[in-house]
């Protein structure tokens, strides 16, 4: 029984066998047939990764540099700041010594003007007291005088009186003599006389010692009132040399006020000035810095443009132009690889050559072939096809043609395509947000589920062009035909469309809610429908043919519009009072199904 299943088993194992080593075999071919490409990837990386590592190592260098330079411009200017608030510092320890020394010599000047306007006081002071005391002391002398005078005139009157008594009585004793009736007249005369004469010489005295009073009294008073004059003439200068004082303290002070200014001034001024040279010195510095920064970034940039040249002219060398020999999908993969790292690197001017050379040299960008390297994810932001952006010409440039160029799943933000000619491309799913398209012409054009957001389509004629689920939000189309365009389901809200003129065009399913259309024609079998206006302003339009059924125009605006075989039906949101905005309503279908067939306002 044993040696008859044994033959068995054993045929068993060899068919086993047979086709387990079949099978290892056919493992081991298909690892020696990706060994080689494999190889050459890993070395190609490695290769890259070195250049890679080689151009860092130079940029690092550069920024070193750059940073060294900065670092020694930076010393440098703050040690003109510094050396310049020191000069400040010591013009400032000067100003003010120089002020403290006016200040006080100006007031030594106002101490000493003092000491001798009150030594000047003093001085007339006592000489006012002097000459007091003299006029009173003349005052006393000439009353005495005066009564010393009086008193003798009055015995000199009584001495005279005295002696014509004697005389008197001697004329009268004589007299006696001769005529003794005439002695009692004699006497009596005698007696009236000397009566009289004691009555004048008394009267002489009274008015004498009257005399003598008054020039006493108006002596007492010139010499009171030259004393108070005096006095007063004193305290004027007393009051004058005090001003004067005062002035002098005060234009010391002022002048003290005026050195501090000055010098607060000087050293604002000083400080200001090294503040300005800093920032000068800071301001140099940094463009210093962002010069050596550009011209290492464009350096860099162009030996990675460089390399990636002479990277793709060896690999073209070596496995044929496209990329078909026995390695060609690790070949196209390297390709592929070098190609989105050199886009990503790369500046607006240099993306833009790269690119045209790949397109013209048949390597990538061609939609009726297959290429050599797939462009898809590749990084064309800032990507200039024609005039730059945003730049006024005189003169309109000579347009750019391109056919059947394929940009789709690129990214081409803020990119340029003014003055160019389209025929047949493709930017399906491409990120193209704020791009300009001025005075291109398109022909058979795809933009399916592209984002287009705060695009610019300006003085451009599209004919043929599909914005399929393209999302169109904040464009602005300007002076922009259209003909045979598909908006459909596509995103147009608060998007702009003036003097732009769209036929045989479909807008169904678009959301257009907010949007701003003025001085626009839509004609010849426009399709419109369930297209969302909400709130969207309409001025001067014209609607010809065009299918509106189911439309939402909730809050809308149809000012001074034109609506000619216009179909409404269904239409949402629209009332009686929009159509009374609107110059003409035409041969066109109500919401309400009714037939208008023509009102014009």
């Amino acid at each position: 029984m044993k040696q008859q299943k044994r033959p068995k088993n054993y045929n068993t194992r060899r068919k086993q066998y047979v086709v387990l080593g079949h099978t290892v075999f056919e493992w081991i071919q298909l690892i020696a047939t990706l060994t080689v490409p494999i190889t050459i990837g890993l070395f190609t990386l490695g290769n890259s990764f070195q250049q890679m590592n080689q151009s860092k190592s130079q940029f690092d260098v550069q920024l070193r540099i750059a940073a060294e330079n900065r670092q020694k411009d930076l010393l440098i200017a703050s040690e003109n700041r510094r050396k310049d608030m020191d000069i400040a510092a010591e013009n400032r320890q000067k100003d003010l010594l120089i002020a403290s020394e006016n200040r006080r010599k100006d007031l030594d000047i106002a101490a000493e003007n003092r000491k001798k306007d009150l030594k000047i006081a003093e001085l007339q002071i006592r000489i006012a007291k002097d000459n007091r005391q003299n006029d009173m002391r003349i005052a006393n002398e000439t009353r005495l005088k005066d009564l010393r005078i009086a008193e003798e005139n009055r015995r000199k009157d009584m001495e005279i009186a005295e002696e014509n008594r004697r005389k008197d009585l001697k004329i009268a004793e004589l007299q006696i003599n001769i005529a003794e009736e005439n002695r009692a007249g004699a006497v009596r005369l005698a007696n009236e006389t000397r009566s009289n004469d004691l009555v004048i010489a008394a009267e002489n005295r009274r008015k004498d010692i009257e005399i003598a009073e008054e020039n006493r009294r108006k002596d007492i008073e010139i010499a009171e009132e030259n004393r108070r004059k005096d006095l007063k003439i004193a305290d004027f200068q007393i009051k004058i040399a005090d001003e004067n004082r005062q002035n002098d303290i005060r234009i010391a002070n002022k002048t003290r006020q005026n050195d501090l200014i000055i010098a607060s001034e000087n050293r604002r001024k000083d400080i200001e000035i090294a503040e300005e040279n800093r920032r000068k010195d800071f301001k140099i510095a940094e463009a210093n810095r962002h010069k050596d920064r550009e011209v290492t970034e464009d350096q860099q940039k162009h030996s990675i443009i460089s390399a990636y040249y002479s990277f793709l002219s060896q690999l073209l060398l070596r496995e044929g132009v496209h990329l078909d020999s026995e390695n060609h999908e690790a070949a196209r993969f390297v390709a592929r690889f070098e190609t989105l790292i050199a886009f990503r690197q790369l500046d607006s001017k240099r993306k833009t050559l790269l690119f045209k050379s790949l397109y013209e040299g048949d390597l990538a960008g061609h939609l009726d072939r297959d290429m050599v390297i797939d462009l898809s994810s590749a990084d064309l932001t800032n990507i200039d096809f024609a005039s730059p952006r945003d730049r006024i010409v005189e003169t309109l440039p000579s347009s750019s043609s391109y056919y059947s160029m394929n940009f789709s799943y690129t990214n081409l933000n803020n990119a340029s395509f003014n003055f160019v000619t389209f025929f047949n491309a493709s930017f399906d799913r491409a990120m193209m947000e704020d791009v300009i398209m001025s005075s291109t012409f398109t022909t058979s054009i795809s933009f399916i589920s592209t984002s287009l957001v705060r695009a610019k389509f300006l003085s451009s004629h599209h004919t043929n062009v599909s914005f399929f689920k393209a999302n169109l939000d904040k464009t602005h189309f300007e002076e922009y035909n259209c003909d045979r365009c598909s908006f459909n389901f596509s995103s147009l809200i608060d998007s702009r469309i003036q003097n732009s003129k769209f036929t045989r065009s479909t807008f169904a399913n678009t959301e257009m809610d907010g949007s701003l259309i003025s001085e626009t024609e839509f004609n010849s079998e426009i399709n419109m429908m369930n297209a969302s206006l909400i709130k969207s302003k309409i001025y001067n339009c014209t609607f010809t043919n065009v299918d509106m059924r189911w439309c939402t125009m909730y809050g809308s605006s149809l000012l001074n519009s034109k609506f000619i075989k216009v179909n409404f039906c269904g239409c949402k949101g629209l009332t009686d009072e929009q159509l009374g905005q609107a110059n003409i309503v035409s041969e066109s279908i109500l919401p309400n199904g009714t037939i208008y067939s023509s009102k014009q306002f």
